[in-house]
């Protein structure tokens, strides 16, 4: 069932509308702090901090691209077979000829 109205009761609309605004708060916080804890990490070499209360990882992200005409056949599908592409860089420690990696850094945390 869906119910579709203009307005809810004024306190209620409020808290939501309060709740709202706190999570947006609340999630750049976190985006500032996550920002702030990896350059920190990257700064001092430190890949996990775990404490009794969390765990903080820092964790990369790969993602390629490259130029369909210079990729050796058994590499494409549809779109870049990526699969195959890191498995090649795993074996030989590089990437295919026309393949730009795109590498994104980022901060996991998690409360226990």
């Amino acid at each position: 069932m869906t119910l579709t109205t203009n307005s809810l009761p004024a306190q209620i609309e409020r808290k939501l509308l309060a709740t709202i605004e706190l999570q947006k708060q609340l999630e750049q916080a976190e985006a500032d702090l996550k920002a702030e804890l990896l350059e920190a990490m990257k700064e001092h070499d430190i890949v996990s901090i775990k404490s009794d209360s969390y765990t903080i990882t820092r964790a990369k992200r790969s993602s390629y691209k490259g130029d369909v005409n210079k990729v050796p056949t058994t590499m494409l599908k549809t779109t870049l077979d990526t699969t195959k592409i890191g498995q090649y860089e795993k074996l030989y420690g590089i990437v295919p000829d026309g393949i730009d990696k795109v590498e994104t850094e980022y901060v996991m945390w998690r409360s226990k």
